[in-house]
């Protein structure tokens, strides 16, 4: 968690607290971790591999981006409360933690770096979609 750029700003203790509350996924490459169109609002830290940030319009599936280990993963869906806008499946044998919503929250109010950070991460990537896809245009 220490390595994280969301997690790692906080103190010792509040990280300790955290780890009590994580479940370990352990997943095989082509596994979905998450379902586009579900309404589940975890979150999940990505540890060990990569993983295809899929889209299924019209019935058609393209993959609109790829995260890494240290990648927070899900948190669109914890800030808007929306179903899930992608599915996220395992290009490599992978790891993560998932860190469920009501335990974040219970952190969050205690700690709102934790959601600075977080939203920090999501518009950095939002940011680097954009730029590509104009790239790419």
């Amino acid at each position: 968690l220490d390595q994280s750029s969301v997690f790692g700003y906080l103190p010792a203790e509040v990280m300790l607290r955290i780890v009590d509350d994580l479940s370990h996924i352990y997943l095989h490459q082509g596994d979905t971790m998450v379902w586009q169109g579900d309404t589940n609002y975890d979150i999940y830290l990505a540890v060990e591999g990569d993983f295809a940030v899929v889209v299924s319009v019209a019935g058609k599936q393209r993959q609109i981006g790829l995260l890494h280990a240290g990648d927070i993963i899900g948190e669109m869906a914890f800030f808007t409360g929306a179903p899930r806008s992608a599915s996220i499946i395992a290009k490599t044998p992978a790891r993560c933690f998932l860190l469920k919503s009501s335990s974040l929250r219970a952190l969050a109010y205690q700690h709102p770096i934790l959601l600075m950070q977080m939203a920090r991460s999501l518009a950095e990537r939002l940011e680097f979609s954009s730029a590509s896809q104009k790239t790419i245009s």
